[in-house]
């Protein structure tokens, strides 16, 4: 069993949870419905428990999870804490990542902002359905550690970026940070950020429900090349890719060529 906070959930399923919907079956957040987008996810309110309660019907997915109805529930082992970044926001300043070659857009499109005060960005983490699990605050100014996270989830911790119509949909490329996703977003690709090296069994499921059929590039930092390998063994429908240089430090021409 999960347990999230109700921000985690899609919007028809928030409304599901609060009892405002009249639907009967839902779109599963685990597996989606699988091939065939069934309708296979009940949910609804225990309002006797404070709790909203979900669960897939499908064989293959068995997802079950519960939302506490209070918005401002504290929930989760100290892993999750902090929760919320509790600092102000301003424009990014282009100055900290003109050295990763990201652009303005790009920023926009991720929701990066900067952070009054500080040599810093805050980069939200997204699920797929566009909502946030929090977020990763990255220091420019020497700051140990030089990057701190908040979760606000017990979802797999990692931020997507779903594709627009420009994207290339037959290629997904899985880095460790963020920076590195938005460079291969900005190239075209799909990407997702592990946000660290651990590729475990719900961070694999999350992804392989929805690159199924997609060619699935592992492209960790050059030093953890061994660690891609090992993933690959376990699941077959991995690709890895050797790098010279982490891809947030390559150019657009190298990370074309490292992917092709």
């Amino acid at each position: 069993m999960r347990i999230h906070h109700l921000t985690d959930w899609p919007p028809e399923l928030q409304a599901a949870a609060r009892g405002e919907s009249g639907a009967s079956r839902y779109l599963c957040p685990a597996c989606n419905g699988g091939r065939s987008r069934e309708l296979s996810l009940s949910c609804a309110p225990e309002y006797f428990s404070g709790f909203a309660i979900a669960r897939c019907w499908r064989a293959s997915c068995g997802y079950f999870a519960k939302v506490p109805l209070d918005p401002n529930a504290k929930i989760g082992t100290p892993q999750f804490k902090p929760r919320f970044f509790e600092g102000s926001f301003e424009p990014v300043a282009f100055r900290l990542l003109h050295r990763y070659n990201i652009a303005v857009p790009t920023t926009a499109a991720f929701g990066v902002q900067g952070v009054a005060g500080r040599e810093a960005v805050y980069m939200p983490v997204y699920g797929l359905a566009g909502h946030e699990r929090g977020g990763m605050l990255r220091y420019f100014d020497g700051t140990q550690p030089k990057a701190v996270s908040y979760k606000a989830t017990d979802q797999p911790w990692q931020a997507w970026h779903v594709p627009d119509g420009s994207q290339d949909r037959d290629v997904l490329v899985i880095v460790e940070d963020q920076l590195s996703a938005m460079r291969c977003w900005q190239l075209g690709y799909t990407a997702v950020a592990l946000l660290g090296v651990n590729l475990n069994s719900d961070k694999a499921a999350e992804i392989r429900s929805t690159c199924a059929g997609m060619r699935t590039l592992l492209a960790l930092d050059a030093d953890a090349f061994s660690k891609a390998l090992g993933y690959a063994k376990k699941y077959s429908w991995l690709q890895p890719v050797r790098l010279e240089k982490d891809l947030k430090d390559s150019s657009d021409a190298e990370i074309l060529g490292r992917l092709a």
